[in-house]
């Protein structure tokens, strides 16, 4: 005798679930993801929108998720691994958009770094252990903040942070400030006057590079950006004598570093870095470092700040040094 339960279960896997086996089977739509915003300060929440052709009995719990893949490719952040029930039934109707909130945590729970994200949407298989079906993928940029407070006067500032789209007349100056960086190509300044200069007389500001500002009032230059995590590689050109003064700045890594460190970046021989110059606006003042008294007056190099750097090269190397810098 065949109890009513048995013959349930039997009615139950006759369904057409055996024929569909995947998403790729059953939706008719590929899934798409957006965000609110393509750049977020580090530990704002993500906004992110899926939008999936579900069938009417099941819902974001498990039909529609997302997941984050860092630049290199690796899952960072998995959202099925942070629910707590898969299946759950609904009566949506496709194509449904799903709202979803990430909290820039990894799926260990630990913030992740300031850097480029990738989103990707999916619709789980129609079975649990079904493949999923992916669709789109939107990028979002992580950023720092980092305030650079300016006494009236004059300063020598750089950026804090690798960025890639401040200009002169882009770091909310008070009007009647003057920026003024090197021109190596015109071998001479270009000049700008905040509230006086056209907008076609900016110019852009370039990482590891320093400029004089003058500030009529003191201020707070905020500078959105990353970090430097990586070695980073750039050049200082010496022409036409083979020495002379450069100006640079160095950004935010994970330690602090010293005066006396910068000749250990230089990756061109018979490059000497002689001395190391800081100006002080607080008191009008320069400190310098000598290489020849290396372990006096070694100030630290923060960020944000600029620094002349006197520097002789060997005529069998030429004129362009190239250095590594960081983290």
């Amino acid at each position: 005798m065949v109890s009513l339960v048995s013959v349930t279960m039997m009615a139950l896997a006759s369904l057409s679930l055996a024929s569909v086996s995947n998403a790729a089977d059953w939706f008719d739509g590929l899934p798409t993801v957006t965000t609110d915003k393509d750049v977020y300060l580090a530990g704002q929440t993500v906004g992110i929108s899926v939008t999936c052709y579900v069938p009417a009995s099941f819902s974001s719990t498990g039909q529609c998720y997302f997941t984050v893949e860092d630049a290199l490719g690796n899952t960072v952040y998995d959202r099925r691994n942070h629910v707590s029930v898969f299946w759950v039934l609904t009566s949506l109707m496709p194509p449904k958009t799903f709202s979803f909130k990430w909290n820039q945590l990894d799926d260990a729970g630990k913030q992740v770094q300031p850097g480029d994200y990738e989103i990707w949407g999916y619709e789980a298989g129609y079975r649990f252990w079904g493949p999923p079906l992916i669709g789109n993928s939107t990028s979002v940029s992580i950023v720092e903040r980092y305030d650079v407070n300016l006494p009236r006067g004059w300063n020598l500032f750089s950026l804090p942070l690798l960025a890639s789209n401040y200009t002169s007349s882009s770091l909310g100056l008070p009007n009647g400030s003057v920026v003024a960086g090197w021109n190596k190509t015109t071998s001479s300044y270009d000049l700008f006057i905040v509230g006086l200069s056209p907008p076609s007389r900016a110019f852009a500001l370039t990482d590891f590079s320093a400029y004089f500002i003058y500030t009529p009032s003191s201020c707070t230059v905020s500078i959105f950006g990353l970090p430097v995590t990586s070695p980073q590689t750039f050049q200082w050109n010496l022409s036409p004598s083979g020495s002379g003064w450069v100006f640079a700045g160095f950004p935010k890594t994970g330690t602090v570093h010293y005066a006396n460190e910068i000749q250990s970046w230089i990756d061109t021989p018979g490059a000497k870095v002689m001395m190391v110059v800081r100006f002080n606006p607080a008191t009008g003042s320069y400190q310098t470092w000598f290489s020849s008294l290396p372990m006096i007056n070694n100030f630290p190099l923060w960020p944000g700040e600029g620094y002349g750097i006197f520097l002789t090269t060997s005529s069998l190397y030429g004129n362009v040094v190239t250095v590594t810098y960081g983290p």
